[in-house]
């Protein structure tokens, strides 16, 4: 039964998902910003030959530096970003369903936090998770190649895997283990790469 459960509302939570994700890509102007374009063209580079080197020449790095600056490399979503581009091409497009994957991944991930947390509310777990999609600006962020919805997905993934220790009263060697891996990946995905 509770498989089954399972298997409906993330089905639900898909369909949803994919619903909201024709219509925003239907009704809703998308706006490119400074960032994004940073961003996508250090994963293009990487994606096209493992050039990890800034490419920030945009308005605002060269207003605000002054020069071409090395100060918009983020590794983990660069990467993230970078295996899209690889697998299906570059293309707008392609950036932004790598963000409403990640999206996706969030309410998928919520969901089941939410159900360790309710003692099995598949109801309740169900409806935080849609919160989730349609809190006021998640939207306009999931239609973006901004890197929120993926740092989103780490955090969740990193409270998801612990938690599940927690709710089974381990705490061990190999949960230390495991806090240490999610703050570093968590950490690796903001943290700067200076001097490439």
């Amino acid at each position: 039964m509770e498989k089954k459960n399972n298997f409906i509302y993330i089905g639900l939570i898909t369909l949803i998902w994919f619903v909201t994700y024709i219509l925003v890509q239907i009704f809703l102007p998308q706006k490119l910003g400074w960032d994004e374009v940073a961003y996508m063209s250090v994963a293009r580079g990487i994606a096209s030959d493992f050039d990890y080197s800034a490419r920030s020449y945009t308005i605002m790095g060269i207003l605000r530096h002054g020069y071409p600056s090395h100060y918009i490399n983020f590794p983990i979503f660069s990467f993230y970003l970078a295996l899209f581009f690889k697998l299906f091409g570059f293309s707008l497009k392609i950036a932004y369903l790598s963000t409403w994957l990640s999206a996706l991944g969030v309410c998928i991930l919520t969901y089941f936090i939410f159900l360790m947390l309710s003692e099995n509310n598949y109801k309740l777990a169900f409806i935080v998770s849609m919160c989730y999609l349609f809190y006021p600006g998640i939207l306009k962020i999931c239609d973006s190649a901004m890197m929120e919805q993926m740092g989103c997905l780490l955090l969740c993934a990193a409270v998801y895997w612990i938690l599940k220790d927690y709710m089974k009263g381990v705490f061990n060697y190999f949960t230390i283990v495991k806090f240490t891996i999610s703050f570093l990946i968590i950490w690796l995905f903001k943290s700067l790469f200076i001097g490439f």
